[in-house]
């Protein structure tokens, strides 16, 4: 264990500057990524006002990923936000 000694240094002062020391710890610390939302077929389908026909052409052409968990199929919300592209109007 290391030993050290502050001199010159008011209790108050010293309370004040670990304060700092940990807020700044705190800052910095990265915090856990929240748990993405995970949809089914039919979710996303009503979040486009789409068919689920539409939901599997767009799986099966890479517009979206499917993650299956036993014989069920999901997305996550994340990835479906971002396969959404800004249309730029060319007029």
């Amino acid at each position: 264990m290391v030993t050290t000694q502050v001199q010159n240094v008011s209790y108050d002062q010293m309370l004040i500057d670990m304060a700092d020391l940990i807020n700044k710890a705190l800052e910095t610390r990265s915090t856990p990524k929240e748990l993405d939302k995970f949809l089914s077929p039919i979710e996303v389908a009503e979040m486009f006002d789409v068919s689920l026909p539409t939901i599997h052409a767009w799986s099966n052409a890479g517009i979206l990923r499917r993650l299956k968990i036993g014989t069920r199929t999901y997305y996550k919300q994340s990835e479906v936000m971002k396969a959404v592209k800004p249309v730029s109007d060319t007029n």
